[in-house]
């Protein structure tokens, strides 16, 4: 079971790496792409968060906390660590479920006149990103319970 263990622990922080990965480069990405008579607008995570709405920065932030608690979970293999990791990816996924709801309202009292919007493979990608993270911590946590069932077996 230790083969097991250890595979389900190396795929699951691969996922979790992967999304942050996915979730910090697609923050630089267009989220919201306005498409005027004249020109197309296209607005990224970044200037989001600098025109909008400073908060949107805790995307990336959480993306890194739970990255680096998964790498600690991973280096001192103690579990508050993994629960910590699982807490930001969670936070993560709900922050940017409320902020693409929000965003889309606003959005469209902001540009009423235009009417002609749509969201980009941006901000949806960093919501899958979250995801990612969040079946990441799972699959981790998985593991630890099918230990833990395993040692109580053999006793």
């Amino acid at each position: 079971m230790n083969k097991k263990l250890t595979f389900h622990h190396v795929l699951g922080s691969v996922l979790i790496i992967l999304g942050g990965f996915l979730i910090l480069y697609f923050f630089f990405q267009p989220w919201i792409e306005v498409n005027l008579k004249v020109k197309n607008i296209a607005y990224s995570g970044l200037q989001l968060a600098r025109s909008e709405s400073v908060i949107i920065f805790i995307v990336p932030v959480l993306a890194i906390l739970t990255i680096i608690f998964n790498l600690y979970f991973l280096a001192r293999k103690k579990v508050f660590f993994k629960f910590l990791s699982s807490v930001a990816s969670i936070l993560g996924l709900i922050f940017m479920i409320l902020l693409f709801t929000q965003m889309n309202s606003r959005v469209i009292h902001l540009l009423e006149k235009m009417r002609i919007f749509k969201y980009t493979w941006g901000i949806i990608t960093v919501l899958m990103g979250f995801l990612i993270q969040l079946i990441g911590n799972f699959i981790t946590n998985l593991s630890k319970e099918y230990s833990s069932i395993e040692s109580h077996i053999k006793k």
